[in-house]
């Protein structure tokens, strides 16, 4: 059902370069997740979820649309999994800020709102994901929105 609501089932590619003087071999070969998230018990609860999964790893985290927006930029994630309700900029904001800047990059947004999912595709979210969905539908959201040759 999630995979329904991706809008794009483009491959992402994107690059992690820069971020130590001995890059992860794993960044290189793993999909790069980056997680936007306030809330930091949910934040981390996706992060341990999603780095979980068998090819993808949680490059960074974020607790705000502006942090978000920094990080995307820094660490070129293949995939943006950003919460719709959040402090200093909100998710819509954001999406928009990091499709402009990083179009390759995917993003996939949540909320507690199942009702946002227009807005949120007018931001350039490639898929949307209630809060109250399964991991399941999550996690193929993420796989719809990179493809099958990534995920």
């Amino acid at each position: 059902m999630a995979a329904q609501l991706a809008t794009s089932q483009a491959t992402a590619v994107s690059s992690c370069a820069g971020l130590s003087a001995k890059p992860d071999p794993e960044l290189r070969t793993a999909v790069k997740i980056l997680v936007v998230e306030d809330h930091e018990i949910v934040r981390k609860g996706l992060c341990r979820l999603i780095g979980g999964y068998s090819g993808w790893k949680v490059c960074g985290e974020a607790a705000n649309g502006r942090e978000a927006t920094e990080k995307t930029l820094a660490l070129r994630p293949d995939v943006v999994v950003i919460d719709l309700l959040m402090p200093v900029m909100n998710g819509i904001e954001a999406t928009e800020q990091i499709r402009r800047l990083c179009p390759a990059t995917k993003v996939v947004m949540i909320s507690i709102y199942d009702s946002q999912e227009l807005e949120a595709q007018q931001a350039g979210a490639n898929a949307y994901v209630g809060k109250s969905r399964t991991w399941e539908d999550l996690r193929c959201a993420i796989a719809s929105v990179l493809g099958s040759e990534r995920s």
